[in-house]
């Protein structure tokens, strides 16, 4: 996605709540140059010893410009700063969509990354980028315009140094930015894997001896990126010397004397550092465009991935010599399977052998490389079946909320007597009944507070509880003893009588299922159908 549509995205109307904070802007800088320039005309006129009534509005104007400067900056920077938080806000919620869609695959540094650094270069792009440039360009213009009244050649040059002031700095700032902005991005992203690493899986990686590895990796990370980031800032004291210019190039070529002259010579100064901002405007220009551009890119697919419509709730499915493999080659070979509601089919094997490629084929996870995949007489992909199937898969993830919203992502308009249900099914209702917050305790981060038998059960209540026609489920009774595995089965099997069900397991009762199918290296070596009465 580009990043106009992007932002589009996030916050329509943007120019509009952006307005206000441009013309605060420009009004502000123009009340500091008015002051500027007030001020000076008053210390030299005061030196001539003129009358205290040729000085008095003088000093009325020097007291509220210097007051509506201070307001104006702050009504700018309030709302500037409003809009650009709605804006991000905006962007993390259609970065969720993404994520909720399934359309994110990354590391979850790497994620992180995209969620905070790069979603917040949003703010950096409207504080930093474009309210500078409108105060810059609004600010020179009405300077330029009000010098050029006064004394046409004046005008003119200070026109001529504030041009050179809008282009020379910026244009060579971006220069420099653009050719790290392409690294800078992408290496805070990798840091910030790297460290999620590091907290993750610290006791993993000390097993390992790992550990040293990727402490010294980490901090060579650092080091790049903390010398990209000093070499992106070097353009920004070429500029340093253009307002004393424009203020020369005033006094030279001005046919006026004394202290409008001076006066004039000021608004050119305050005129050119107005725009010196854009230095440092360019330079976050393309480290935001990149920051954004990471964030579009998740919703960026290839025309084999781009989701169609779902025509319809896909109820019967049948899988046809069907491929699918990760990119390196296939890990399932010529896989047949049917199903429809009520059927319920059993999936054993070693470890490895493509058990969960399957299911995640079904959830629309995957896409097959070859084969077809039918539903109701048509031809089906990932984006239909994602729609219409639920399920416990190995990265399932558990949010940092309570019982109940962990829940009611499956079907948010389920009472709490239908989640409690879904618990009691899951063999969750003794576990529940022990929580003193009930529904709703707070499970941690990915369920740390609770045990890996536990999470487990609580992903598989999840999927009870939705109306999804197909459901799979990867290894569902893991953690749990034989007769409490046996239990919760046989409550899955009655609860999703009219779904089609796919499981994944190694404590099989064959009683439960009408057909299994025993997988080996990718292929279905045995198919055993069941007579169930």
């Amino acid at each position: 996605m580009r990043t106009s549509g992007l932002i589009r995205s996030a916050m329509p109307g943007l120019g509009r709540a952006l307005a206000p904070a441009g013309i605060a802007g420009v009004a502000g800088e123009l009340a500091s140059i008015g002051l500027l320039s007030t001020a000076t005309w008053l210390l030299c006129e005061a030196a001539r010893r003129p009358s205290l009534a040729v000085l008095a509005v003088a000093i009325v104007g020097v007291r509220a410009l210097a007051l509506g400067r201070g307001t104006l900056r702050y009504v700018e920077r309030l709302r500037g700063h409003d809009v650009a938080l709605r804006m991000v806000a905006g962007l993390r919620g259609l970065l969720f969509g993404g994520l909720v869609e399934g359309r994110a695959r990354l590391a979850s540094g790497d994620l992180l990354s995209r969620l905070v650094s790069d979603v917040d270069a949003g703010q950096d792009l409207l504080v930093r980028c474009l309210l500078p440039g409108i105060t810059a360009v609004g600010t020179g213009a009405a300077v330029v315009t009000g010098i050029a009244v006064v004394d046409p050649a004046a005008g003119l040059a200070a026109a001529i140094v504030v041009l050179l002031a809008w282009l020379g700095p910026p244009l060579s700032a971006a220069f420099v930015s653009r050719r790290t902005a392409k690294r800078l991005a992408p290496l805070r992203g990798e840091l910030a894997a790297a460290v999620a690493d590091q907290l993750h899986g610290a006791a993993d990686l000390t097993a390992a001896g790992a550990w040293p590895w990727l402490l010294r990796h980490t901090h060579l990370l650092g080091i790049r990126l903390a010398g990209n980031e000093k070499s992106a800032a070097g353009p920004a004291a070429a500029g340093l010397f253009l307002p004393a210019t424009g203020a020369v190039a005033v006094l030279s070529f001005t046919r006026v004397t004394g202290p409008v002259a001076a006066a004039l010579a000021m608004a050119a100064f305050g005129a050119v550092g107005s725009a010196l901002p854009l230095v440092d405007a360019a330079a976050y220009w393309h480290r935001s465009i990149r920051s954004l551009g990471r964030v579009g890119s998740l919703f960026d697919v290839s025309p084999d991935e781009q989701p169609k419509a779902v025509q319809g709730t896909v109820r019967t499915l049948r899988l046809r010599s069907v491929h699918c493999g990760y990119g390196s080659g296939d890990v399932l070979s010529g896989v047949d399977l049917d199903l429809w509601p009520g059927r319920r089919v059993a999936l054993v094997g070693p470890s490895g052998a493509g058990k969960t490629t399957l299911l995640k084929l079904i959830a629309g996870q995957l896409a097959p490389t070859a084969g077809t995949m039918i539903a109701g007489g048509r031809p089906v992909g990932p984006a239909d079946l994602a729609a219409s199937c639920r399920g416990v898969l190995a990265d399932s993830h558990v949010f940092h909320r309570s019982v109940r919203a962990n829940l009611l992502i499956a079907r948010p308009v389920a009472g709490d007597d239908e989640v409690t249900e879904a618990l009691h099914r899951a063999g969750l209702g003794p576990w529940l009944e022990t929580l003193p917050a009930g529904l709703d305790t707070v499970v941690g981060e990915d369920g740390g507070r609770l045990s890996g038998g536990q999470r487990q059960r609580l992903l598989l209540a999840r999927a009870l509880l939705s109306d999804a026609p197909l459901l799979v489920l990867d290894e569902p009774t893991e953690g749990l003893d034989r007769a409490t595995a046996a239990e919760v089965l046989a409550s899955i099997v009655e609860a999703t009588h009219d779904r089609a069900l796919v499981v994944a397991t190694h404590d099989l009762d064959a009683a439960l299922f009408q057909e299994i199918l025993d997988v080996r290296d990718g292929r279905v070596v045995r198919r055993e159908s069941i007579r169930t009465g």
